[in-house]
Protein backbone atom coordinates (compact mmCIF):
# COMPACT_ATOMS: atom_id res chain seq x y z
CA UNK A 1 0.00 0.00 0.00
CA UNK A 2 1.29 3.32 -0.81
CA UNK A 3 1.80 6.59 1.00
CA UNK A 4 -0.67 9.70 -0.49
CA UNK A 5 1.36 11.64 -1.41
CA UNK A 6 2.13 15.12 0.70
CA UNK A 7 0.45 18.56 -0.39
CA UNK A 8 2.27 21.00 0.47
CA UNK A 9 0.03 24.55 0.61
CA UNK A 10 1.03 27.85 1.74
CA UNK A 11 -1.55 28.95 3.75
CA UNK A 12 -0.70 32.54 4.47
CA UNK A 13 -1.09 33.07 0.64
CA UNK A 14 -4.13 31.20 0.45
CA UNK A 15 -5.51 33.17 3.55
CA UNK A 16 -4.96 36.43 1.96
CA UNK A 17 -6.36 35.66 -1.59
CA UNK A 18 -9.64 34.67 0.04
CA UNK A 19 -9.56 37.66 2.00
CA UNK A 20 -9.13 39.82 -1.13
CA UNK A 21 -11.12 37.83 -3.20
CA UNK A 22 -14.14 37.72 -0.61
CA UNK A 23 -14.00 41.21 0.49
CA UNK A 24 -12.97 42.94 -3.04
CA UNK A 25 -16.62 41.05 -4.47
CA UNK A 26 -18.72 42.53 -1.20
CA UNK A 27 -17.21 45.85 -2.46
CA UNK A 28 -18.06 44.95 -5.92
CA UNK A 29 -21.76 44.48 -4.79
CA UNK A 30 -21.69 47.54 -2.54
CA UNK A 31 -20.45 49.39 -5.80
CA UNK A 32 -23.54 48.04 -7.82
CA UNK A 33 -26.18 48.39 -5.46
CA UNK A 34 -24.66 52.52 -5.02
CA UNK A 35 -23.50 53.34 -8.11
CA UNK A 36 -26.40 54.86 -9.51
CA UNK A 37 -27.05 57.28 -6.65
CA UNK A 38 -23.36 58.29 -6.53
CA UNK A 39 -21.70 57.66 -10.17
CA UNK A 40 -18.25 56.49 -10.66
CA UNK A 41 -16.87 59.54 -9.03
CA UNK A 42 -13.95 59.90 -7.41
CA UNK A 43 -15.17 60.43 -3.65
CA UNK A 44 -17.13 57.22 -4.57
CA UNK A 45 -14.38 55.06 -5.72
CA UNK A 46 -12.23 56.31 -2.30
CA UNK A 47 -15.07 54.99 -0.69
CA UNK A 48 -15.19 51.85 -1.63
CA UNK A 49 -11.56 51.53 -0.90
CA UNK A 50 -12.09 52.61 2.46
CA UNK A 51 -15.04 49.96 2.52
CA UNK A 52 -12.28 47.42 1.01
CA UNK A 53 -9.69 48.53 3.69
CA UNK A 54 -11.80 48.22 6.66
CA UNK A 55 -13.08 45.08 6.06
CA UNK A 56 -9.51 43.74 5.34
CA UNK A 57 -8.01 45.10 8.12
CA UNK A 58 -10.90 43.71 10.61
CA UNK A 59 -10.95 41.08 9.69
CA UNK A 60 -7.63 40.18 9.96
CA UNK A 61 -7.53 41.85 13.85
CA UNK A 62 -10.37 39.39 14.28
CA UNK A 63 -9.10 36.39 12.87
CA UNK A 64 -5.43 36.90 14.73
CA UNK A 65 -7.65 37.42 18.13
CA UNK A 66 -9.17 33.90 17.34
CA UNK A 67 -6.44 32.03 16.68
CA UNK A 68 -4.53 33.67 19.95
CA UNK A 69 -6.97 32.48 22.12
CA UNK A 70 -7.33 29.25 20.10
CA UNK A 71 -11.20 29.13 19.63
CA UNK A 72 -10.96 26.01 17.23
CA UNK A 73 -10.20 24.03 20.49
CA UNK A 74 -13.62 25.07 21.58
CA UNK A 75 -16.65 22.74 21.74
CA UNK A 76 -19.26 23.53 18.59
CA UNK A 77 -21.35 25.05 21.23
CA UNK A 78 -19.36 27.31 22.89
CA UNK A 79 -18.03 28.24 19.62
CA UNK A 80 -20.95 29.31 18.07
CA UNK A 81 -21.74 32.21 20.69
CA UNK A 82 -18.14 33.21 20.63
CA UNK A 83 -19.17 33.56 17.10
CA UNK A 84 -22.17 35.41 17.08
CA UNK A 85 -20.92 37.96 20.16
CA UNK A 86 -18.06 38.64 18.13
CA UNK A 87 -20.67 38.98 15.12
CA UNK A 88 -22.38 41.60 16.34
CA UNK A 89 -19.38 43.76 17.63
CA UNK A 90 -17.68 43.25 14.31
CA UNK A 91 -20.98 44.57 13.04
CA UNK A 92 -21.25 47.90 15.33
CA UNK A 93 -17.35 48.17 14.07
CA UNK A 94 -18.48 47.88 10.42
CA UNK A 95 -21.04 50.21 10.59
CA UNK A 96 -18.66 52.60 12.57
CA UNK A 97 -16.02 52.02 9.60
CA UNK A 98 -18.86 52.69 7.54
CA UNK A 99 -20.09 55.80 8.34
CA UNK A 100 -16.28 57.50 8.56
CA UNK A 101 -15.97 56.10 4.87
CA UNK A 102 -19.22 58.35 4.21
CA UNK A 103 -17.99 61.57 5.15
CA UNK A 104 -15.76 61.22 2.13
CA UNK A 105 -18.48 61.15 -0.20
CA UNK A 106 -20.16 64.06 1.77
CA UNK A 107 -18.26 66.13 4.03
CA UNK A 108 -20.79 67.98 6.22
CA UNK A 109 -22.07 64.48 7.18
CA UNK A 110 -21.25 63.54 10.82
CA UNK A 111 -20.48 59.97 11.88
CA UNK A 112 -23.89 58.29 12.25
CA UNK A 113 -23.93 54.76 13.40
CA UNK A 114 -27.14 52.76 11.84
CA UNK A 115 -28.95 49.77 12.82
CA UNK A 116 -28.80 48.13 8.93
CA UNK A 117 -25.45 48.88 8.77
CA UNK A 118 -24.84 47.00 12.15
CA UNK A 119 -27.15 44.09 11.41
CA UNK A 120 -25.26 44.02 7.75
CA UNK A 121 -22.24 43.80 9.15
CA UNK A 122 -23.05 41.38 12.11
CA UNK A 123 -24.68 38.71 9.04
CA UNK A 124 -21.10 39.38 6.72
CA UNK A 125 -19.10 39.04 9.88
CA UNK A 126 -21.40 36.00 11.07
CA UNK A 127 -20.99 34.01 7.06
CA UNK A 128 -17.15 35.39 7.33
CA UNK A 129 -17.36 33.75 10.77
CA UNK A 130 -18.77 30.21 9.49
CA UNK A 131 -16.75 29.30 6.60
CA UNK A 132 -13.44 30.64 8.31
CA UNK A 133 -14.00 27.88 10.77
CA UNK A 134 -15.59 25.67 9.02
CA UNK A 135 -12.58 25.86 6.26
CA UNK A 136 -10.61 25.06 9.65
CA UNK A 137 -12.22 22.20 11.30
CA UNK A 138 -12.59 20.53 7.45
CA UNK A 139 -8.73 21.34 7.17
CA UNK A 140 -8.16 19.85 10.57
CA UNK A 141 -11.03 16.84 9.88
CA UNK A 142 -8.39 15.82 6.62
CA UNK A 143 -5.18 16.15 8.74
CA UNK A 144 -6.55 13.35 11.03
CA UNK A 145 -7.95 11.24 8.27
CA UNK A 146 -4.40 11.25 6.33
CA UNK A 147 -2.68 10.51 9.40
CA UNK A 148 -4.71 7.25 9.79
Amino acid sequence: MTKAPEININYKVQYFVFQSFGWGALTVLIAIFNIKEYGMSLPFVLFLLSVLCSNLLLSHFYRSWVNKKRWILKPIGELLLRILASSIILGGLYSFAISCSILILDINSSITIRIEHIVFGTIVYFIWSILYFGYLLFYKARRVEFKN
